[in-house]
C-alpha cells in the first residue's frame, strides 16, 4: 500500500450511536502499530481508496449498463433534489372549498330532471377544472414522494455505514446520481401539468381506499355489468361519458333530487378520465411497485448492517484499527450500489415505455406489462437477492470468525511452513483457465443440468451420463481421501510430540504449520462432504430417470395398442374391399348388392380381430397348451412303442424256454393232492 494520502477521502459526521465505529470499508487490514510513521486515519483512507478503485474497476469490467450509464452527483446536489419533491400543500386545492365554489350555483338551477340535456353546461365547467385538479393523481404523487424520501434517507444511512457520505469518488457519486435520477424520473410525468390533454375519455372506477376517504358512493349498477364499460369504450367528449355514467349507472329510471345530482357532479369527475390521466395513473402505479420493491430491500440491508455496527459497539474494543474487513462486506456494498443504479435504470425504462403507451379498447387498465419493463424488474430482483446473499455471508464470516485468525504475526518460519503454504496455494488454484468454478461446483452445475434434462426430457441415454458422472465422482472421492491421508501424515510427521527429543525450534514452528494444514484439511473434508452429497443426488436422479422412462414406455405402449387395434380392424376391411374391387370377369360382372359385401366383410373382420385379440391376450396360454398336447401325444406314442417291444421280447423268450423235469413232476402231483 502506497504512502500517498487519498485527497478524495472524507469523514462522515457520525451520530452518537455510531461515533465509536468507523465505516466498514475504512477498517485496515494491517495494524498501524507495525508502521509507526503511518497513522491509523491515513491507513484507513488509503485502504478505502484502494477498495473503491477496485469496486469501480470490477463494475466496469462487468460492463453493466446501469453502472456505465449512471449519472454522477454529489451529496449536496442530491439534497437539493430532495427539496424538489417536497409536497407543497398550498399548491394542492382543497376539494371541499373548490367544489363549493364551483358547484354552489347548482342549487339555484331550476331544471327538470327528465331533460338531462341541460347538464351540458355544468359538465363543461367540470371538464375544465378536472384538468387543473386531479385528486387521484395527487394522492398517487404523495405516495410516490413519501416512498422516494424514505429510499433516499435509508440509502444514505446504509452508505454511511460503509463509507463516509462526503467521500468524493466515482462509485459514491454514481450512487447519489442514481438517487437523483430516481427523483427526476419519478416526478417528471406526475408533475407535468402543461402536457396537452388527450381527446379520448374513459370511464374508470377510482381506487377503493380513495372512494372511502372521499366518501364517494358506489354506482347502482356496477361497471362490470355494463358491456361498454367492461370492454373499455372510448368517448370523444366528457359530456358523452358523463351522460352514460349518469343514466346507466347512477340514475337509471329513477329521478334524483337536486342535492343528489349536485353530489354526482362533485364526484363523477373521478370516474371520467382522459387517456393522459389513465397513462399517468398507470405510470404512478408502476413507480410505486418498483420503488416499494427497492425500499423493502434497502430497509432489510440497512437493518442488518446496523445490527453489525451495534454488535461491534457492544464489544467495547479500544483497538478499533485492528478490525478485519470481510470480503463479503465489500461484495455487499458493491452489489447494493449496483442495485440502486439498476433501480434508476428500471424506472427510466418504465417511463419510456409509458410514454409510448396508448390505450385501445379491451386493453387491461390494471397493470402495463412489456418485455422491457419485466426484464428490468427481473434484473432488479436478481440484484436484490444477491445483496441479501452477500450480507448473509458477511454475517456468517463475522459471527464464526476466530479473533486470533487472519491476523498478522511475526515468528520463525522454516521450510516446512513454506511447503504448507505452497500446498495450500496449489489446492486453491483453478483447474481450468477462464472458469471461476472449482471442481465440486462444476460437478454440481453438471448435476443440475442432468436434473433439468431428466425432468423435462427423460431419455434412456441419460443413464449413461449419470453412470459416467458417478464413476468420476468415485474417482474424485478416492483422490480426496488420498489427499486427506497425505496431509494427516504430514501433520503427524511435523508434530513435535512424535519426536523423542524435540528441539525448541521445532516446538516453536509447529503451531503455524499445524494451523495452515488444518485449513487445508478442513477444506478437503468440506469437499468430501459435498462429493458425498453429489453422489447421493446422482443416485436419486438415477432412480427418478428409471421411473420417468417406465412411465413414458407405458404411455407409448398404450399408443401402440390403440394403433394396433385400429390396424387390426381396418386391414381386413381394406383387404376385402380390394378383393371385391379386382377387375376380373367373375367379380366385375356380379349382380350382388352391398349387403353381400358386408355379409362377407363383417365375419372376416370379426374373425381376424377375435383371433388377434386371442393371440394378444391368451397367446402364451395357447402356446403352452399346444406344446403340452404335442408333448403328451409324443409321450403316448413313445410309450406304446416301448410296450410293443417288450411284448415281442417276451413272446420271443417264451418260445425258446424249456421247463425242467422237476417242475413237470410237481405239476402231476397237484391233482392227487387236491383229492
Amino acid at each position: 500500500m502506497s504512502g500517498k494520502r487519498n485527497p478524495h477521502s472524507g469523514e462522515v459526521k457520525p451520530s452518537i450511536a455510531r461515533s465509536n465505529i468507523r465505516p466498514f470499508l475504512t477498517w485496515a487490514w494491517l495494524s498501524s502499530g507495525l508502521e509507526k510513521s503511518i497513522s491509523p486515519e491515513r491507513l484507513a483512507a488509503e485502504h478505502l481508496f484502494t477498495i473503491m478503485e477496485d469496486i469501480d474497476r470490477h463494475l466496469r469490467r462487468q460492463n453493466e449498463h446501469s453502472y456505465t450509464c449512471a449519472p454522477e452527483a454529489t451529496l449536496a446536489e442530491l439534497q437539493g433534489s430532495i427539496l424538489s419533491i417536497q409536497v407543497d400543500q398550498q399548491s394542492i386545492p382543497r376539494s371541499d372549498a373548490t367544489n363549493h365554489a364551483i358547484y354552489a350555483p347548482l342549487a339555484d338551477l331550476n331544471f327538470a330532471l327528465g331533460t338531462i340535456q341541460e347538464l351540458s353546461s355544468p359538465v363543461s365547467i367540470m371538464k375544465q377544472n378536472a384538468l387543473l385538479e386531479d385528486a387521484t393523481l395527487y394522492a398517487q404523487k404523495g405516495a410516490v414522494q413519501a416512498v422516494l424520501k424514505e429510499i433516499v434517507i435509508i440509502t444514505q444511512d446504509f452508505v454511511g455505514l460503509f463509507i463516509p457520505c462526503t467521500l468524493q469518488h466515482t462509485v459514491s457519486k454514481k450512487i447519489w446520481g442514481s438517487l437523483s435520477s430516481l427523483i427526476k424520473s419519478a416526478t417528471a410525468i406526475s408533475t407535468d401539468q402543461e402536457e396537452r390533454a388527450r381527446s379520448n375519455y374513459l370511464i374508470r372506477p377510482p381506487d377503493i381506499h380513495f372512494m372511502k376517504k372521499r366518501k364517494i358512493d358506489e354506482p347502482r349498477q356496477p361497471l362490470q355489468s355494463c358491456s361498454a364499460c367492461r370492454e373499455g369504450h372510448i368517448y370523444r367528449t366528457a359530456q358523452e361519458a358523463s351522460m352514460h355514467l349518469l343514466r346507466t349507472h347512477f340514475i337509471g329510471n329513477d329521478n334524483l333530487s337536486l342535492p343528489q345530482l349536485a353530489k354526482f357532479h362533485r364526484t363523477h369527475r373521478h370516474w371520467v378520465r382522459t387517456e393522459d390521466q389513465v397513462r399517468k395513473e398507470l405510470f404512478n402505479k408502476q413507480q410505486l411497485r418498483l420503488l416499494r420493491l427497492c425500499l423493502n430491500y434497502i430497509k432489510i440491508l440497512d437493518a442488518r448492517a446496523d445490527k453489525i455496527h451495534q454488535g461491534l459497539m457492544l464489544e467495547e474494543r479500544d483497538d478499533l484499527a485492528g478490525y478485519q474487513l470481510p470480503n463479503d462486506l465489500v461484495d455487499c456494498f458493491e452489489t447494493t450500489a449496483l442495485f440502486v443504479m439498476q433501480s434508476a435504470t428500471a424506472l427510466s425504462i418504465t417511463e419510456a415505455e409509458m410514454r409510448r403507451w396508448q390505450y385501445a379498447p379491451g386493453l387491461s387498465l390494471e397493470e402495463v406489462k412489456t418485455t422491457a419493463i419485466e426484464t428490468a424488474l427481473d434484473r432488479l430482483g436478481e440484484l436484490g437477492q444477491a445483496t441479501q446473499a452477500s450480507m448473509t455471508r458477511a454475517e456468517k464470516t463475522l459471527a464464526l470468525s476466530d479473533p486470533e485468525t487472519n491476523m498478522l504475526s511475526m515468528g520463525a518460519a522454516g521450510p516446512e511452513l513454506l511447503v504448507c503454504v505452497l500446498l495450500r496455494n496449489v489446492q486453491r488454484q483453478q483447474l481450468l483457465e477462464g472458469v471461476d468454478l472449482d471442481l465440486n461446483q462444476l460437478y454440481q452445475q453438471y448435476t443440475s443440468k442432468l436434473q433439468y434434462q431428466i425432468n423435462q426430457f427423460p431419455r434412456k441415454r441419460l443413464l449413461r451420463d449419470i453412470h459416467a458422472l458417478q464413476e468420476e465422482l468415485s474417482v474424485v472421492q478416492m483422490v480426496n481421501q488420498w489427499q486427506q491421508k497425505a496431509f494427516e501424515n504430514f501433520v503427524r510427521v511435523l508434530n513435535y510430540r512424535s519426536f523423542e527429543n524435540p528441539t525448541p525450534s521445532r516446538i516453536a514452528m509447529f503451531p503455524p504449520e499445524a494451523e495452515d494444514l488444518k485449513v487445508v484439511l478442513d477444506n478437503l473434508r468440506t469437499k468430501a462432504a459435498e462429493l458425498e452429497a453429489l453422489e447421493n443426488r446422482t443416485q436419486y436422479l438415477r432412480e427418478q430417470l428409471k421411473q420417468s422412462v417406465e412411465i413414458l414406455e407405458e404411455d407409448h405402449g398404450k399408443a401402440i395398442l390403440v394403433f394396433t387395434m385400429i390396424t387390426t380392424i381396418f386391414l381386413p376391411l381394406s383387404f376385402v374391399t380390394s378383393f371385391f374391387g379386382m377387375n376380373t370377369a367373375d367379380i366385375r360382372n356380379t349382380n350382388r348388392s352391398q349387403g353381400y359385401f358386408w355379409a362377407i366383410t363383417v365375419p372376416v373382420t370379426g374373425g381376424i380381430v377375435f383371433a388377434a385379440v386371442l393371440l394378444a391376450y391368451h397367446g402364451d396360454k395357447l402356446y403352452d397348451w399346444t406344446l403340452q398336447r404335442i408333448y403328451r401325444f409324443a409321450e403316448h406314442r413313445s410309450g406304446s412303442s416301448i410296450a410293443d417291444r417288450h411284448a415281442r421280447r417276451e413272446r420271443t423268450s417264451a418260445s425258446f424256454q424249456v421247463s425242467p423235469r422237476a417242475w413237470n413232476s410237481r405239476s402231476r402231483w397237484k391233482p392227487s393232492k387236491q383229492r
